[in-house]
């Protein structure tokens, strides 16, 4: 009892012991996470996502799975959408691993929508810390704490709440890495100025391009501009960027060197490529939404940009007296010139490394984030303005003389309030109508799950092949449960589905994009055996009904859904950027209704088709098959009448492996993008199994080296000298 008096004690003269100052911030920092808190109190609706959360679910529940049974979800095959890719390889995989292992004491569901309601609001407390990490004044780090609450754009891809709720993007990746990019730029700068940082820097680089690979490019991009905005000794900075450098580049080697060496087996995304989401949206839109405050205050008066403008020109103003605008000024004009992308820096883009696979939108963020500390600046700076020269004169109006007496704070708690006052309602309403339509989908849902839940046990008692409810791009844009598309809905469910189209690096990606669902041959090459209605509309193609269900009918096709028995009717020449346009010489053709396809000539940059003399008819008979691509597995016994190709309905990826006859044989490209073998006449036995990337124990010691190297670095002559 005494013991517990003791410290209960000790915490109440540590509390006394603080300054009132920060006892204000941390009254602040609590009024501010609780607002955020009840804004975001959709989030915990068990509703259905519709947008990119989907997918980040539905990786979290994957990788609880594989965890659960003792896999790394790093090398194992994610069957789940696009016919399946190394998914957690091509794509930022280490949240949804970590939120995968909080899973498996709680719902993997639960997990994830607490990770996305914590995370965004206590998100001002990272902006806090990060500014005072920068050594802001405490006064301009709550500023940036308090617009980073509240910040509204056109594109909604940046540090703002439609970027992450329910009734936004769900860009869920993207916010686990916003915790750590401000840090990684404040503890960069400070690592110029001391190298004892270095180690501090290496890790919240590191951490960043592994929560989400652009994010991450603007942290690395921190290093070289910082490194010539520090003014010390030339020689001891370029030592400490250069040890910043290297050891995040070895620290996010475990990530980077597998995308790397499977890069030529991550399809682009064709469909948008062309479009400002992937080329930037240009100069002259960006810079009009800048001035005209679309960036931070779209639809509302522009306090923030308004804000913004003073904090920039006072770092302009103090540039040399007050060092870390310099940082943050320099990082806002250089992120703002790269999101201008392709669409105005043509060719000259090609300058920038891995420009190709950059989504340049994405770097309205670091934009945004450079704001947020130039907003707390702003703050501070409108205050001391407010207090030095118009209370003053005001006092003047009434008084009749020129009283300068201060009141220290004040100023800046007016601006602050004035940005709450005006900002803070549209925050305010979003919240409000992204708990409204979030409640409203849970109803909904509940409804339509009692007649669909006979269809969705069917399905999985007799799991056959892929289920089909539309796509994007047809009626399935309007085949809904609530306001969530059908497709959407079975990948909630975990139904391995086709329609929920360009989410993932997998080579079919594309291709089911294109999916002509009134070809009935390209059914099978998609893997599709179920094919799922509204009950007033007949399918696509003919086929036989299995169940009748509420508003819904379940169809089955008469072929096994995940093989299918070809002709080689010739090569077609394919790579990562032309697989889209090749397929339409499949999909839309009559190829694969004679049971004809083409091996894939891949990494050919022309576009040629060379044909070869076929038979009409499959060229053997399937007589068994059973696939686990959840496991990575596929087996099948067939009887060629004479030589053909036997062809798993997986994206290719050249971790496929197959036996035949239990001797093992190359595998190869079945157009548009999936993974075969051929085969001989005569009764075979066929095993296709995925086995991933195999070295990430040696790229773990690669980390090792990495953090260990920037440790050592930092404790040698840990202090140098700083003229600012």
């Amino acid at each position: 009892m005494a013991k517990g008096l003791n410290i209960v004690n000790d915490i109440l003269l540590k509390f006394r012991a603080l300054k009132k100052d920060s006892v204000i911030v941390l009254g602040f920092l609590v009024l501010l996470s609780i607002f955020q808190l009840w804004v975001a109190r959709g989030t915990l609706q068990p509703a259905f996502y519709l947008n990119d959360s989907a997918m980040h679910e539905q990786m979290v529940r994957f990788a609880a799975n594989a965890l659960r049974h003792g896999h790394f979800p790093m090398d194992r095959w994610y069957p789940g959408l696009d016919l399946g890719s190394p998914q957690f390889l091509h794509y930022q995989g280490l949240a949804a691993t970590l939120v995968g292992a909080l899973g498996l004491v709680i719902s993997p569901n639960v997990g994830f929508r607490w990770s996305l309601y914590l995370l965004w609001s206590f998100w001002p407390v990272a902006v806090y810390g990060a500014a005072r990490t920068f050594r802001l004044p405490r006064r301009a780090s709550l500023g940036a704490a308090v617009a980073g609450a509240c910040l509204f754009s056109v594109p909604l891809v940046g540090y703002e709440i439609g970027a992450y709720m329910w009734a936004g993007y769900g860009i869920w990746a993207q916010l686990c890495a916003s915790w750590a990019l401000p840090f990684a730029w404040a503890w960069t700068w400070r690592a110029m100025e001391d190298r004892r940082y270095v180690v501090r820097a290496v890790l919240f680089i590191s951490l960043t391009a592994a929560l989400h690979f652009e994010t991450g490019y603007s942290a690395f991009l921190a290093i070289p501009v910082m490194l010539v905005l520090v003014r010390t000794d030339f020689g001891a900075r370029a030592k400490s960027a250069a040890a910043i450098g290297i050891g995040s580049i070895l620290g996010t080697s475990w990530i980077t060197v597998p995308l790397l060496l499977n890069a030529k087996w991550a399809a682009i995304n064709t469909a948008l490529a062309s479009t400002g989401l992937v080329r930037g949206y240009g100069a002259s839109k960006n810079i009009s939404w800048l001035l005209h405050g679309h960036l931070f205050d779209d639809r509302r008066f522009p306090i923030i940009t308004l804000v913004f403008a003073a904090g920039a020109i006072f770092a302009v103003w103090r540039w040399k007296r007050f060092p870390p605008a310099r940082a943050f000024i320099t990082m806002f004009v250089v992120t703002f010139l790269v999101s201008f992308g392709p669409t105005t820096w043509g060719k000259f883009i090609a300058l920038l490394p891995g420009h190709a696979d950059i989504y340049f939108r994405r770097f309205l963020l670091s934009v945004q984030l450079s704001a947020l500390f130039a907003v707390g600046a702003g703050v501070a700076a409108s205050g001391d303005l407010l207090e030095r020269v118009v209370v003053p004169r005001v006092r003047s109006l009434f008084t009749g003389r020129l009283v300068k007496r201060r009141i220290s704070g004040w100023g800046s708690v007016a601006v602050g309030a004035l940005v709450v006052w005006l900002a803070f309602p549209a925050v305010t309403s979003y919240g409000a109508n992204n708990d409204a339509l979030a409640s409203t989908q849970v109803r909904e849902q509940q409804a339509q799950a009692v007649p669909l839940a006979p269809i969705l046990a069917y399905i999985r008692a007799h799991p056959l092949g892929r289920v089909y409810a539309g796509s994007i791009v047809n009626w399935g844009a309007n085949f809904n449960v609530g306001q969530v598309q059908m497709n959407i809905y079975l990948a909630d469910n975990d139904i391995d589905e086709v329609g929920f189209v360009l989410r993932t690096a997998a080579l079919m990606e594309q291709p089911e994009y294109n999916f002509n669902d009134h070809n009935a041959g390209a059914y099978a090459i998609m893997g599709i055996h179920y094919i799922l209605t509204p009950v007033s509309m007949q399918p696509p193609v003919p086929a036989q009904s299995v169940m009748v269900s509420g508003n819904y009918h379940l169809w089955a096709l008469p072929h096994d859904g995940y093989f299918d028995l070809l002709n080689n009717a010739g090569t077609i020449d394919e790579n990562k950027g032309t697989v889209s346009i090749q397929s339409y010489n499949v999909l839309d053709t009559g190829l694969l209704a004679r049971h004809d396809d083409y091996l894939v000539h891949w990494n050919a940059s022309d576009l040629a088709v060379t044909t070869a003399p076929v038979r009409v008819g499959a060229p053997g008979t399937i007589r068994t098959s059973a696939a686990d691509l959840a496991n990575g597995t596929g087996s099948a016994t067939v009887t060629m009448a004479r030589p053909g190709i036997l062809e798993l309905s997986a994206s290719f990826d050249p971790g496929w492996t197959v036996m035949v006859d239990g001797k093992a044989q190359p595998t190869v490209m079945v157009a548009p993008a999936v993974v075969g073998v051929e085969l001989p006449a005569g009764t075979h036995q066929v095993t296709f199994v995925y086995k991933g990337f195999g070295w990430y124990w040696l790229l773990a010691l690669a980390v090792l080296l990495g953090f260990a190297g920037s440790f050592f670095f930092s404790r040698r002559s840990p202090n140098l000298p700083v003229t600012q």
